[in-house]
């Protein structure tokens, strides 16, 4: 199936339940994929994008968290989330394979990561 980015995310996104973490969530275009009923811890290393993506939040979500920081530094306690999302920011991480390991770790037992990237990153 030949997709396009926007198409790719929607459908991937419409698969997300309960407690979300996005990862690198830029200004929120993808909170309108996201499904009814689902929670987001959002996160982005850049304050301007952080604070576009909060304003937006408010119009899908009844709760929300955001953090303004790099993906790299994050923590947070094992078996934390339902799904992690993150939507072509791993290229931007500074060790990709220490945040895999950290978000493997963050989900919940049954959860799903759900990651469309580009490629490999250096």
């Amino acid at each position: 199936m030949d997709f396009r980015r926007k198409d790719m995310e929607k459908q991937l996104l419409s698969y997300a339940k309960g407690w979300v973490l996005e990862v690198g969530v830029g200004t929120g275009d993808n909170f309108k994929y996201y499904p009814m009923g689902v929670s987001v811890t959002a996160t982005n290393p850049g304050s301007k994008a952080i604070e576009k993506s909060r304003a937006s939040a408010a119009g899908y979500f009844s709760k929300s968290k955001f953090h303004y920081i790099n993906v790299d530094a994050l923590h947070f306690a094992e078996h934390s989330f339902d799904t992690i999302v993150s939507t072509f920011s791993l290229c931007s991480c500074q060790n990709p394979l220490e945040v895999l390991q950290q978000l493997g770790n963050w989900c919940k037992p049954g959860g799903m990561i759900l990651l469309p990237e580009y490629g490999i990153s250096q």
